[in-house]
């Protein structure tokens, strides 16, 4: 039991790699177009990026329900705003500066990837929340990234309106 959830925490960790990697390619062309605000007709007032995942409960365990979606957990792994000049947190896209996120001492875990500590950690009003035992039994993360775009359209004028400077 112990190798699998070492296994799945590292497997954790490479996939909040990927997350950042793909957030990063969708958050691209929302930072230029954010940057041609002025130039274009329809400019941008800000946008997001979001990756959300959806931890999907094995066919083996108890709880599993044909009629349900057998999700276990939602969170919300990454979350990126992009200003309406571009600006938008590096941070979500950096190397973890903490690679270790294990809070507190356990009697067999030494490691916690962000993923990892996230679910097991941060699922508030869950209940029960998320457990070890849990996470050993679900088989699928779902990933969804989204992208939103915000725009302004004044109605009285009949067009979309640029941002007002920021002081």
């Amino acid at each position: 039991m112990h190798e699998q959830f070492a296994q799945i925490d590292l497997n954790l960790h490479t996939l909040y790699r990927e997350l950042q990697s793909l957030c990063r390619q969708s958050a691209t062309p929302l930072v230029q177009e954010a940057q041609q605000a002025g130039a274009t007709s329809r400019p941008l007032w800000d946008a997001e990026v979001s990756a959300d995942l959806d931890y999907v409960i094995d066919e083996s365990n108890p709880l599993y329900d044909e009629e349900s979606d057998n999700i276990l957990a939602t969170r919300q792994a990454i979350f990126c705003a992009i200003h309406n000049d571009g600006r938008h947190d590096d941070s979500v896209f950096d190397a973890d500066e903490v690679t270790n996120w294990l809070d507190y001492q356990h009697p067999w875990m030494t490691h916690q990837s962000w993923l990892t500590h996230d679910l097991l950690e941060h699922s508030y009003g869950k209940v029960p929340p998320p457990s070890v035992e849990a996470l050993l039994n679900t088989t699928e993360v779902w990933v969804e990234i989204r992208t939103v775009r915000t725009y302004v359209y004044d109605i009285q004028a009949g067009r979309f309106i640029a941002p007002k400077a920021r002081a």
